[in-house]
């Protein structure tokens, strides 16, 4: 708050609630998302993949993907945020290039190789993860 000069409660005062709150935050990260899916031509690329699933990106969360940091959290919110997370996901669907279900695929692959890769804690079956997640999107 600091370093944008404001207070907590001259930022707070933003928002109406909490969720109002998280979601804004939500619909920001997934349009940071969308604009990655789109230059990276829908993610279709092996680059794409090899930096989506990679440890650096499993290693950050703050500086990846909103959907692998927050899904599971998302999940067990208020309706609000779901939404949120839900018209940020349609439009990287939507941003896919090709067959819907191909792209509702391999979001769903590219996301669950990278929870998966945070939620072990043995090192070698996480870059595992990531590692065959790669090669069955290739």
């Amino acid at each position: 708050m600091k370093a944008a000069g404001l207070t907590h409660g001259a930022f707070y005062a933003h928002f109406g609630s909490k969720e109002e709150l998280q979601a804004a935050a939500v619909a920001y990260g997934q349009e940071v998302s969308l604009e990655r899916v789109q230059r990276n031509k829908a993610m279709r690329n092996k680059g794409s993949y090899d930096r989506y699933l990679s440890p650096q990106h499993r290693d950050n969360p703050g500086d990846g993907c909103t959907m692998a940091a927050l899904g599971q959290e998302v999940a067990r919110s208020a309706p609000e945020l779901k939404a949120a997370f839900e018209r940020g996901l349609g439009e990287i669907l939507s941003a896919e290039a090709g067959d819907r279900k191909q792209a509702i695929f391999r979001t769903a692959a590219l996301l669950g190789g990278v929870v998966l890769g945070r939620a072990v804690q043995d090192p070698r079956l996480s870059d595992e993860i990531l590692k065959s997640v790669r090669q069955k999107l290739s």
